[in-house]
């Protein structure tokens, strides 16, 4: 008896190793943008291309949204909404300046503070006070950027990232000067702090350590703290345009670069860096077409102090379990302590998956949010969540002509994981048996 036991250890994995996700979700609400609007003109205007969460407020961009009075315009809206307890959504506010274009083509929000950005130049800055967003501030290149010596930027805001005090604005068209060599489309990382009179002041503007033409640098920027991350998804690294992520830090006031993250397995010409996410001591790095078995997209996960001080090693390659050819696998990430929801808005996917980190630092897919939409929709092209409440853009719903594609946001629920504080292990909310 104790030899057939003996068999049984040998063959089968501790049950402890096994997680029990309980964290089903389920779909709760959709607004479409034509819901918003009434009588107003749609003409395709991208709900869900961008959304973030201001704690329990939901920001949600159409950028190409077009006024009334204004046809052919894009002049783009961002829409509010407040977050109930049990996921659905409940319109607040239609932002919108008088003037503008392509308003919401970048989002960024955290606390009471938002920016939103534009096609190209300026980015405007918005409070909630009480019950409402207010206009704060609009950061413009002149004069809000002053002259970096051998760095200008020049419009081509393509990537925000907003905690706390600091705001980093990526600049993927920004021209470096090494030596007398102007190096065109470099790239360059700006940085903004708020100060006690709640006004955003410029702080550093920032280059690649070994800039490149064209690398795409800035089109992806994460902050965490005194930590900068920025992806440069097209840069040839000297050999391929396989790309490469720039991790900065701030010490004694002053930004510098201290690290630069490639792919470990060198994959040429696979986009590495097109979207980064920084929570604390881990960063995630997407890449477009890394998982060269379906052509699809997978992530890496690096650690700030994985062989040795700031050393950033990595911790691994990790891929979603129903691979699409072209799936745009990490189009959109959001990670937040031990959670990470990821993005698969390609090729028809419409998938968006959650992954839980071990204990031992891998990240293990928990659960897949799958629309029910039968068309491509580009569902999961932007995420983001909070506790158990989760929420994805799908810029082209429902996509059933080329006039019907107007966009909407879908709300999901988990009471399992939302009871246990977004835990997505939610039938031990201590995650004891992922711990063991």
């Amino acid at each position: 008896m104790s030899r057939h036991c003996f068999i049984l250890a040998a063959i089968l994995p501790a049950v402890s190793a096994i997680p029990a996700w309980a964290n089903t979700f389920v779909e709760v609400d959709r607004v479409e943008l034509t819901e918003l609007l009434g009588a107003e003109p749609v003409n395709n205007g991208l709900l869900g291309q961008s959304l973030a969460l201001a704690g329990e407020t939901l920001l949600v961009a159409a950028p190409v949204k077009e006024d009334p009075d204004d046809s052919s315009s894009q002049d783009g809206s961002v829409f509010s909404f407040a977050v109930q307890s049990d996921g659905t959504l409940q319109f607040e506010q239609h932002i919108r300046p008088a003037i503008r274009f392509q308003f919401g083509s970048t989002l960024a929000a955290d606390g009471s503070w938002v920016a939103i950005g534009e096609g190209s130049d300026p980015v405007h800055i918005y409070q909630r006070i009480g019950s409402a967003w207010s206009p704060a501030q609009v950061l413009r290149i002149n004069p809000d950027i002053p002259a970096t010596p051998g760095i200008e930027v020049r419009s081509n805001f393509a990537d925000l990232a907003l905690q706390g005090d600091l705001l980093a604005i990526g600049s993927t068209n920004a021209n470096v000067t090494v030596g007398e060599t102007v190096i065109n489309n470099a790239g360059a990382a700006v940085l903004f702090r708020r100060g006690a009179n709640s006004v955003w002041s410029h702080e550093a503007t920032l280059a690649s350590p070994t800039p490149v033409g064209s690398s795409n640098f800035g089109g992806a920027v994460a902050l965490s703290e005194n930590t900068l991350l920025v992806g440069a998804s097209t840069d040839n690294d000297g050999i391929d345009n396989r790309g490469r992520v720039f991790v900065y830090q701030r010490s004694a006031g002053q930004w510098a670069w201290v690290r630069t993250l490639v792919i470990p397995n060198g994959d040429p010409g696979a986009d590495f860096g097109w979207t980064v996410a920084l929570d604390g001591d881990v960063a995630i790095v997407g890449c477009r077409t890394c998982d060269v078995t379906a052509n699809a997209g997978s992530f890496f996960a690096f650690e700030r102090n994985l062989g040795g001080s700031n050393n950033w090693g990595v911790r691994g390659e990790f891929v979603g379990s129903q691979p699409v050819g072209i799936d745009l696998f990490t189009g959109s990430l959001r990670l937040r302590g031990n959670s990470l929801m990821v993005g698969s808005h390609g090729n028809g996917a419409n998938r968006v998956y959650f992954f839980q980190r071990m204990i031992n630092g891998d990240w293990q897919e928990a659960t897949i949010l799958q629309s029910a939409d039968p068309n491509n929709t580009r569902f999961g092209i932007s995420v983001d969540f909070i506790g158990g409440r989760a929420f994805a853009g799908a810029e082209l719903f429902p996509n059933t002509s080329g006039s019907e594609r107007w966009g909407a946001v879908h709300a999901w629920f988990s009471p399992a994981v939302e009871s246990c504080g977004g835990n997505l292990d939610g039938i031990f909310c201590d995650g004891y048996e992922l711990f063991e």
